[in-house]
């Protein structure tokens, strides 16, 4: 049985994840913790497989190219993400997954045209939100090693 921590309870993702791992008890253990305020430091990590990052400021209205809310971005979306990583590896979690956006491109298509992304895709982000999401991409990569692996995920706009 796998055992997972889901950071980030309460959101979308991370309700929709907990269901969906939920329908599989016999293969999942899963926990949530919720990562407002600083409780969250003295939840231990150690017993997990694999904690799955989904915590995140998302799009706020008027915020994305606000360069005085970029702190707020990064601080939420970049250190939250590096610090939870941080004690996932410390703990002895195996696996860390990190839900980034495919906003850390910063490519847009105009309406009837398409725009292929490839893994030699340059990152070029071009607000607040997808330059957060790149600055924790390359923190979480730098903590990666064989006991460690961490895995990256780039999705498009998610509805729900």
């Amino acid at each position: 049985m796998k055992s997972i921590l889901i950071t980030g309870a309460g959101s979308y993702i991370g309700v929709s994840l907990e269901n969906y791992l939920g329908k599989c008890p016999e293969r999942y253990r899963v926990d949530s913790l919720d990562m407002r305020g600083s409780d969250w430091e003295n939840h231990p990590f150690r017993g997990y497989d694999a904690v799955f990052h989904v915590a995140g400021l998302v799009h706020q209205p008027d915020s994305k190219n606000d360069p005085a809310q970029a702190e707020v971005y990064d601080q939420v979306n970049h250190i939250l993400a590096v610090r939870t990583a941080e004690k996932a590896k410390a703990d002895g979690v195996g696996q860390f997954l990190f839900m980034s956006s495919e906003s850390v491109y910063g490519l847009t298509a105009p309406i009837g045209k398409t725009v292929v992304i490839t893994k030699d895709t340059p990152l070029h982000p071009g607000d607040n939100y997808g330059v957060s999401k790149a600055k924790a991409e390359a923190g979480l990569q730098a903590l990666a090693d064989d006991s460690f692996k961490v895995a990256i995920l780039r999705p498009p706009m998610i509805y729900g």
